[in-house]
């Protein structure tokens, strides 16, 4: 906003020449070294004013602007001028000799080229005042001095506009880089939770082993270790441990949760069957 620029040594200012545009890409940000103010005026305007990104659409012939000397045009112009003033004197020097060569076509056909020449010249001049008054216009209307040439004028928003083409596609490279690092750093959290969650299940994959190696599965008087099979309570935490990898349990939030329902069928396993009373038997044997 202009009010930005009333304030400080410069109050007076209303606005900024076309020269500061080319400065924004030398300020650089104390955070980031590789950011200046014209990657954030880059940022700002793809958030908020994405048209004013196709500004060199609005400009399409300021690069050829640029190039346009008006002094070398002057030049050639005086030289044009100067050109058709010695036809025209050596016509008329011609025209004098028509009395002793009166066969002699160079005079008619000079003649007519001349009076062509001359038509297009004037054009030519018109055309040319005109620039010269639209390029003040112009100037006048970014700010600048009248007698600025245009390759000062335009050749300015010449090098805003690779400027700004060429910090955009920075910001579009960095953005690119951000999200590829986001989209790896999620993978890599991935993977470890995966792993932990393959750690877990390992370990409990080797309690449940070390449990039936154990003794207390041996409830029917033999080791199940010597002759390859399992006893009932070994089968039941097989069971219970191949029911929790179908379901998931061992790998998710309910490992401890798995443990103690384990633990706790084995000790319905383990405990001694309830004796029969045998006047129950005989009630039952009347009944």
């Amino acid at each position: 906003p202009l009010w930005c620029l009333c304030r400080g040594a410069r109050g007076n200012a209303s606005g900024f020449r076309l020269t500061s545009l080319n400065k924004l890409a030398d300020t650089k940000s104390s955070v980031t070294r590789n950011t200046t103010l014209l990657h954030y005026l880059v940022e700002m305007l793809e958030t908020q004013f994405k048209d004013v990104l196709l500004l060199e659409e609005d400009l399409p012939h300021v690069r050829a602007a640029a190039k346009v000397c008006v002094d070398q045009l002057e030049k050639d112009v005086g030289s044009l001028r100067t050109g058709l003033r010695e036809v025209s004197r050596e016509l008329d020097y011609h025209a004098s000799l028509l009395s002793s060569q009166p066969h002699d076509a160079f005079v008619p056909v000079m003649r007519e080229f001349h009076a062509h020449a001359v038509c297009s010249f004037t054009q030519l001049e018109d055309l040319f005042q005109d620039m010269k008054s639209r390029l003040e216009a112009c100037a006048h209307a970014f700010g600048e001095e009248p007698s600025t040439s245009p390759e000062q004028l335009f050749g300015a928003l010449d090098s805003f506009l690779t400027q700004l083409a060429e910090a955009r596609a920075e910001c579009d490279a960095a953005r690119r880089r951000r999200d590829e690092e986001e989209r790896r750093t999620r993978h890599e959290q991935e993977l470890k939770k995966r792993t932990m969650e393959r750690k877990q299940g390992s370990s409990l994959l080797g309690s449940v082993g070390k449990s039936l190696g154990k003794t207390n599965g041996d409830c029917n008087g033999h080791d199940a270790s010597r002759d390859g099979t399992l006893t009932n309570g070994q089968k039941g935490e097989f069971d219970d441990l191949i029911s929790a990898l179908r379901t998931g349990d061992v790998f998710g939030d309910d490992v401890a949760k798995f443990k103690r329902s384990r633990k706790a069928k084995a000790r319905g396993r383990d405990s001694p069957p309830r004796p029969v009373c045998r006047e129950d038997s005989r009630e039952r044997q009347k009944n």
